[in-house]
């Protein structure tokens, strides 16, 4: 068994006894009159033997407005910048690459960086939001729109109702965290939160600050063993409904019978379908594609991204 099965595999069991009606997150908020689609960008991935900069930048040039970056170091130099061992001038040189987008998103590390906020040890999880918090005062430095990272993982041995629990806490922090720092910070759909009916662990957390950044490849995928993460919503598109207005930002990713982070279109994602759901519920962010390059080469993603445009702009009036 993979590593991503694993983790698929315990995300279905953590909401085992979870129902549908009790993810409900709030009422959807309606979307402005007429507002313009949202910017679509893309998650820097890895390409040729460019660094990350280097790679912000080729997307700049191929007419990107939005970007996403990870900042854990065990990914860089080639899919990640690593603020914290950068020198100044390449801090600079990566301000410079990011001034002409109009969002950023930057992904913080995660349990590949042995970040976690579902431990059962507190001093795990204190360390881990001490971290989370030295990426996230970066992100704000270079002008990031929002700060994405995981819910991580745990070997201890505790009900999945407790790591819920740990993790309500956590986010508790991460929302003050994101109020001090003025950024919006989202966890993304994956570990324990693969199942979507786990996201209630969102609800009774008021904050600006804090959010979903949905994935719609790791809410999906149903390979050998694995029942989609949305499954007790029947779809995807109902899942989005559920969520309402704790979605905030979305990873745009296909996926198959076999994976997910294939190309747009390449798949089974009802792609106009979960846009659509998305306008309904008022979604305010914006979307980064996130595809892996030995599938769709880096290269080839401005006509991904024109094809989700073209859907937008059917959707997004």
């Amino acid at each position: 068994m993979t590593r991503r099965q694993f983790l698929y595999n315990a995300g279905t069991l953590a909401g085992a006894s979870a129902t549908a009606g009790a993810a409900r997150a709030g009422q959807s908020i309606a979307a402005p009159p007429n507002s313009a689609p949202p910017p679509v960008g893309y998650v820097v991935y890895g390409r040729d033997h460019l660094d990350v900069v280097e790679q912000i930048a080729a997307l700049r040039r191929d007419r990107f407005s939005a970007v996403g970056f990870h900042t854990a170091p065990s990914l860089a130099p080639s899919r990640a910048f690593d603020p914290f061992s950068a020198s100044s001038d390449s801090v600079e040189r990566l301000r410079c690459a990011l001034s002409g987008f109009k969002k950023v998103e930057v992904h913080g590390p995660f349990s590949d960086w042995d970040i976690s906020l579902v431990s059962p040890n507190l001093a795990v999880t204190d360390a881990s939001l001490h971290e989370l918090e030295r990426h996230i005062q970066f992100a704000k430095s270079v002008g990031a729109s929002v700060f994405t990272t995981h819910p991580g993982t745990t070997a201890a041995p505790i009900s999945p109702e407790s790591q819920l629990g740990r993790l309500r806490d956590s986010l508790e922090r991460l929302a003050e965290i994101g109020r001090a720092n003025g950024l919006l910070i989202c966890v993304e759909t994956a570990d324990i939160l693969v199942n979507a009916p786990n996201l209630r662990v969102f609800d009774g957390i008021n904050s600006d600050y804090l959010g979903i950044t949905l994935d719609t490849g790791h809410v999906s995928l149903h390979a050998a063993g694995i029942t989609p993460g949305y499954a007790p919503y029947r779809s995807i598109e109902e899942c989005i409904a559920a969520l309402g207005r704790h979605i905030r930002h979305v990873h745009l990713n296909d996926y198959n019978s076999k994976r997910d982070h294939i190309g747009i279109g390449q798949g089974e994602l009802p792609l106009k379908g979960v846009l659509a759901a998305l306008h309904r519920g008022g979604y305010q962010g914006f979307f980064d594609m996130e595809v892996d390059p030995t599938l769709v080469p880096a290269e080839n993603m401005p006509a991904q991204r024109k094809l989700v445009e073209g859907l937008l702009a059917e959707v997004w009036n």
